[in-house]
């Protein structure tokens, strides 16, 4: 009879190959994640970031020719405030597309004590 306990063909059976597989994986490392694959990804994701935010800087704050003839630079705040209008617009975007249970909860709905640390810390630095 297929199925019972005794029975040596049991490589079909689901609930072994699952507990196989996990086994394994446990024995690889864990739950299959790569502490220094996550760690490169990371540091590339930052890294593209800064450079592209970077370079976005440097594409608004060059000097303006009109004509050949060179105007006077806008302030570097009024620049900021333009950087800061698309990311506004976006993530205003974003907050009215949220549906279901994301959709009802407050704005800053779990923000601890130490996120508003961070944001002050970020605002802080950009204004420099």
């Amino acid at each position: 009879v297929l199925g019972e306990k005794g029975d040596n063909d049991s490589s079909n059976d689901p609930s072994t190959t699952e507990e196989k597989s996990r086994r394994l994986a446990e024995e690889e490392g864990g739950d299959g994640q790569n502490l220094f694959v996550g760690l490169i990804s990371v540091s590339i994701a930052c890294l593209s970031s800064a450079l592209a935010g970077v370079y976005f800087e440097k594409v608004l704050k060059k000097p303006t020719n009109e004509g050949g003839a060179a105007r006077a630079p806008v302030s570097l705040w009024m620049r900021n405030i333009q950087m800061a209008f698309f990311s506004v617009c976006i993530g205003f975007i974003q907050y009215m597309g949220l549906k279901g249970d994301d959709g009802t909860k407050p704005f800053m709905h779990g923000f601890t004590a130490w996120v508003y640390v961070l944001v002050g810390l970020q605002a802080g630095g950009g204004l420099l």
